[in-house]
């Protein structure tokens, strides 16, 4: 006797980040393909610190970014000395801070852009700050602000995610003796801090025909029985598609087959450990970067 079979999503999948892969492509394609993946995503989200500058109250710290980067995903601000971790936001009427990013076009993160973080300072208003504090030293009545500057790059998308960060202490030294003067600046940076960000992304598991689109309604409603072929298809949700991400692999798919009776439910394997079952009864096409990973059981 023929039995149904009912699919249960018993599954891992593993994502690709990056361009997919191309079953069938041209040389140029191919040569397209290649040069994009030779970005990898270390370079698209580098952030190293460039130096600084700076003339009487306004002074700018340099960063060098890749072109992946574009200003929307870019945020800067200024907290007291301890930084984000236990600091306190600085207020626009203590010190200003202007984001300046270079007009780089928008790439696949192969050429480098610059960014500064521009910051000025009102001597009228800087003074009732909590990060104004002055001494004398050899008679000469001295002030410094001390304050940390934190810039960041972040995915572009609805709930952004902070990738990867720069804290820098600052600590400017005034002459107070002859007027209001920046006399020395001191830049250190703060003690890297180990962040993970994670994201968790969804997959969408469907039956599909050979072309890998869904079956029509009327097809899935046939009953599929023992001996019949079924073809699965996942792919990753349509907010992690516009992420870039694809599929890496399969990990492992399983069926229950309910045969009734005093056999019950059955477990058949149609992937393990990445490869197509050891039980022969399933074909797997999937490649790291494809956007479709597809697999096909004989029930």
């Amino acid at each position: 006797m023929k039995t149904k079979a009912i699919v249960v999503l018993l599954s891992v999948f593993i994502f690709w980040f990056g361009e997919p892969s191309q079953a069938t492509t041209t040389p140029q394609e191919e040569r397209i393909v290649e040069d994009r993946n030779l970005v990898s995503l270390q370079e698209k989200w580098n952030l190293t610190a460039n130096g600084f500058q700076y003339e009487q109250l306004a002074f700018s710290l340099d960063y060098i970014t890749s072109d992946f980067i574009m200003d929307s995903m870019m945020q800067a601000q200024l907290y007291t000395s301890e930084c984000k971790e236990g600091g306190i936001t600085v207020p626009p009427s203590d010190l200003n801070l202007t984001l300046v990013p270079d007009q780089t076009e928008p790439g696949v993160g192969e050429n480098l852009r610059d960014v500064s973080v521009r910051i000025e300072m009102d001597s009228e208003t800087i003074a009732g700050s909590n990060l104004y504090s002055e001494e004398t030293i050899d008679g000469q009545l001295m002030a410094t602000v001390r304050f940390c500057a934190r810039f960041g790059l972040f995915t572009n998308t609805e709930t952004a995610i902070e990738v990867n960060f720069l804290e820098t202490i600052v600590t400017l030294t005034i002459d107070l003796t002859s007027g209001f003067s920046i006399d020395t600046i001191t830049v250190q940076s703060k003690d890297a801090l180990v962040r993970t960000a994670t994201q968790a992304y969804e997959v969408e598991a469907f039956q599909c025909d050979s072309l890998n689109q869904p079956l029509s309604e009327s097809e899935l409603a046939a009953a599929s029985t023992q001996g019949s072929i079924l073809r699965v298809c996942v792919q990753p949700d349509a907010i992690a598609r516009e992420q870039e991400v694809y599929m890496r692999y399969i990990d492992s798919f399983d069926f229950q087959r309910d045969y009734g009776g005093q056999i019950g439910l059955v477990l058949q394997p149609a992937v393990e450990n990445r490869e197509a079952a050891s039980n022969q009864l399933t074909d797997l096409y999937c490649t790291p970067g494809d956007e479709v990973c597809a697999f096909e059981t004989i029930l």
